[in-house]
């Protein structure tokens, strides 16, 4: 009997083991909508990996609250798994919800198997973005993963030169700028990038500071920080600015065989200009050269008049890509 009963329970893990690889490979290719069928079916099992899958699938659909929701749920029913506690904590910090996100990391630090370091460096970078400097380095101290620390050299950075210790800030910048990055970690090049131009820009090393936060936005456009180093040095305003939220429309070029079908992307950005026209023209930076031609602007929405704050890109979104049709000319 017990044998029948230890059979059918693997059999349950190894069903939820299946669905959850299954599950994230939908999240890594956006397919949101099969991701949350996998999450309920991990749900039907008592699996606490649905309530990530379902959380992240939410969020990644812009549903944040009840992505929210939905991790409330999980460290009820699970509240000794420490992922669902950084989740959200982290989804929790998103939302300004300092208190509680702290709280989450403290309950994850609790949990067996927990990773220590990477919950110190979310708390790390919730302080910050509070404002909480001293304590934001003291979470990033206590980070013991060569790897993780490498991820939170951005934010140290930037915490250093918020305090003004501008030579400590320098040794990180010196270590950020001879780091060989690995090819996946765009994000966390770009991030420590990002940290280097603010703190040229606080030395009045201006040219390099563009420079820098140029090819942090070569990294990862998505950068806010290399954004406002690019507004802040172009220091240009104007009585008629206007915020305005635009989905703009573009193309890639083909490749050098010219085999392969043309693809053509829609990405979203918030912009300050005095109008569209110059709006396009100042996002531009944030695009590769060679797609500045086929930029188009697809729809705008204005938001509210910006009288004297710098002009320039206020956020940059993710790209949505499709295969172009071909013209009737070119099927010939």
């Amino acid at each position: 009997m017990k044998a029948g009963i230890d059979s059918k329970k693997q059999n349950i893990n190894d069903t939820a083991d299946r669905l959850m690889k299954k599950g994230f490979e939908a999240l890594e290719s956006s397919d949101t909508d099969r991701a949350i069928d996998i999450g309920r079916e991990l749900k039907n099992l008592r699996h606490s990996s649905a309530f990530e899958i379902l959380a992240l699938a939410h969020e990644q659909k812009g549903h944040v609250k009840r992505a929210i929701r939905i991790l409330e749920e999980g460290v009820r029913r699970a509240p000794r798994v420490w992922v669902l506690w950084q989740l959200l904590g982290n989804y929790y910090s998103n939302m300004e919800r300092f208190a509680n996100a702290q709280q989450c990391y403290l309950k994850a630090l609790d949990c067996p198997h927990a990773d220590t370091s990477s919950i110190h460096f979310n708390a790390a970078i919730a302080f910050f973005r509070a404002k909480k400097t001293a304590l934001c380095l003291k979470q990033i101290s206590s980070i013991r993963s060569k790897e993780m620390a490498l991820k939170a050299l951005g934010v140290q950075i930037k915490a250093l030169v918020r305090l003004g210790r501008i030579k400590a800030a320098e040794q990180l910048a010196k270590r950020a700028l001879s780091t060989r990055w690995k090819d996946e970690d765009q994000e966390d090049i770009a991030n420590a990038l990002a940290g280097v131009a603010g703190l040229r820009l606080k030395q009045g090393k201006t040219a390099d500071a563009l420079n820098i936060a140029r090819k942090s936005i070569g990294f990862n456009k998505l950068d806010t920080d290399a954004a406002w180093v690019i507004r802040e040095l172009a220091a240009k305003s104007s009585i008629h600015g206007k915020y305005y939220r635009i989905m703009v429309n573009g193309a890639w070029p083909r490749t050098a065989d010219g085999n392969s079908r043309q693809l053509g992307f829609f990405t979203n950005y918030d912009v300050v200009a005095d109008d569209l026209d110059e709006a396009l023209e100042l996002l531009k930076e944030f695009e590769p050269k060679d797609v500045w031609s086929s930029l188009r602007i697809e729809s705008s929405e204005f938001i509210e008049k910006r009288i004297n704050e710098p002009k320039g890109v206020y956020k940059a979104g993710g790209y949505f890509v499709y295969p172009k049709r071909k013209s009737r000319s070119q099927r010939r």
